[in-house]
């Protein structure tokens, strides 16, 4: 009855370990979903006081809450998603008599840039800070207005706008502008601590040379501030060095004349991809690969070519945590999009007006969606392994700053922005490999011994070793293998070489 009960136990602990493992790896094979948060909204209940007004950014906080607008007319909006209720009302002050031509918005930062007809910069950015009253947590909007950059003395209207900031050792803010649809200007501003005095600040203003008679379609720097990329209408893509800010370097370009035009450029997280959207539907992701002729150079190419639209790119948003971005096109189709396995993994369909804003949750489990008629669309979004599928667990993926397509596996790094990398044909080698040496040595050394102890070892000797045998065999071999590896290896290991030399002895 025990030993019965011992096999049937054995059998019900293998199944439970089978089911959990089938639980835990179900949501690798499940399909992305999404679904309505909410019904679909007029954005001009956004406006409590005035009627609605051009917008030109969209975005949403961390809890999916509060969702926000940057309007043509100098205003943030803010409003509570759960019921549609406007919250608060931000009159951006340093904009007041201005008119606003341009706009920048990150949405992995929650910042903007807004240009002005008197070629005035203006930067924002926006948080939602935390706090508690009892166990209920209360998110307040805030707008925190950074300080106003000429960035044409002449005051021209800035037409196009790319804006980037960071804080590190030293603050470093760049500007890059089309004044009058026809001049491009790069200006860069630095600000050390001195432990002296007051922080000295140096800035640098250049007007590069660049032909933009057809038009600028769209501009994008990326957030390290080493390249900015400039979209024509033509289709061409021109690209500048700008890591030397008194002298920029102009590059090869992207593409040249005759392709459709790109109209959307979005960084995915990390700033080292560029996703291009065109006027034909088609996307394409961008990042550095070493040159094979000259491997001093990193030139940008396009690796990734993504599942088509049927119609053009209208905007792009990137994902706050991974690779992945949505995309929206002008007959109201928006896709949830994985640039290292190029697949489509979500595809929503809306009315037939074009998407204008997009906007990325910060947790990746929700978007907000913007038509040409202000409409506000509020879906969640349920991919929470958008990195796996067959193809990429076994065929070779072409990953960030690798030279070429290849079979990796590493599934962690200590930053946020890392490409998971989940090959499991390495895995599978390397298993196959070790096996392959570890019999090489245990058929022989084990049939050899099972001979000698049936046939030449002495009864009495055999008497005690045989059940020794039988009693391992036993055991577990995960925990023959753990004693082997803490107490048997580092005995044998300085006898290797005379161990092997037995066997041929």
């Amino acid at each position: 009855m025990v030993i019965t009960g011992g096999g049937f136990a054995i059998i019900l602990s293998i199944a439970a370990i089978l089911w959990v493992i089938v639980a835990e790896t179900y949501t690798l094979w499940k399909s992305p979903s999404a679904e309505w948060a909410g019904p679909p909204s007029q954005l001009k209940e956004l406006a409590s006081a005035t009627s609605h007004t051009e917008v030109l950014a969209l975005g949403i906080d961390e809890y999916r809450e509060i969702a926000y607008t940057i309007t043509g007319s100098g205003v943030v909006d803010f409003r509570s998603l759960p019921d549609q209720r406007p919250l608060q009302r931000h009159v951006i002050r340093a904009l007041e008599g201005h008119s606003i031509t341009s706009i920048d918005y990150q949405n992995l930062s929650h910042s903007a840039a807004i240009g002005t007809a008197a070629g005035v910069v203006v930067p924002i950015k926006i948080s939602f800070p935390i706090t508690y009253e009892g166990k209920i947590r209360v998110s307040t909007p805030q707008v925190i207005e950074g300080a106003p950059v000429v960035l044409d003395p002449d005051r021209g209207a800035i037409t196009d706008l790319s804006y980037q900031y960071f804080d590190d050792e030293e603050e470093q803010m760049t500007v890059t502008g089309v004044l009058e649809e026809r001049t491009l200007v790069f200006l860069q501003q630095k600000t050390t601590a001195s432990f002296l005095g007051d922080p000295e600040t140096s800035q640098t203003r250049i007007e590069l040379p660049s032909d933009l008679g057809a038009g600028v379609s769209s501009l994008a720097m990326d957030p390290e501030q080493r390249n900015i990329f400039v979209a024509l209408k033509n289709g061409e893509v021109l690209h500048w060095d700008i890591r030397e800010p008194n002298a920029p370097l102009p590059l090869s370009q992207l593409r040249r004349a005759g392709r459709p035009a790109v109209r959307a450029m979005e960084w995915l997280i990390g700033g080292r991809s560029l996703v291009m959207g065109d006027d034909s539907g088609g996307l394409s992701v961008w990042f550095q690969v070493r040159d094979k002729v000259d491997p001093a150079k990193l030139p940008f190419r396009e690796i990734h070519i993504m599942p088509k639209h049927q119609a053009a790119i209208t905007a792009i948003s990137a994902s706050p945590r991974n690779k992945g971005f949505i995309s929206g096109d002008s007959r109201g189709i928006i896709r949830v999009n994985y640039s290292t396995t190029e697949t489509v993994n979500v595809s929503l369909t809306t009315t037939e007006s074009p998407i204008t804003y997009l906007a990325y949750a910060p947790r990746t489990d929700g978007m907000l969606a913007l038509n040409q008629q202000a409409v506000l669309y509020n879906w969640y979004i349920h991919d929470p392994h958008p990195e796996i599928t067959l193809s990429s667990l076994f065929n070779k993926v072409w990953y960030e700053g690798y030279d070429g397509p290849d079979l990796t596996w590493q599934s962690r790094s200590g930053t946020d922005d890392f490409e998971p990398k989940f090959s499991l044909t390495p895995l599978a080698y390397g298993t196959l490999k070790g096996t392959f040496y570890a019999l090489l040595l245990a058929i022989p050394v084990s049939l050899c011994a099972a001979l000698y102890t049936s046939q030449f070892m002495h009864p009495r000797l055999r008497g005690g070793v045989k059940p020794s045998i039988e009693a391992m065999a036993a055991l577990p071999s995960v925990g023959l293998g753990f004693f082997a590896g803490l107490w048997l290896a580092p005995l044998v290991a300085d006898m290797v070489p005379a161990l092997l030399l037995m066997l041929i002895a």
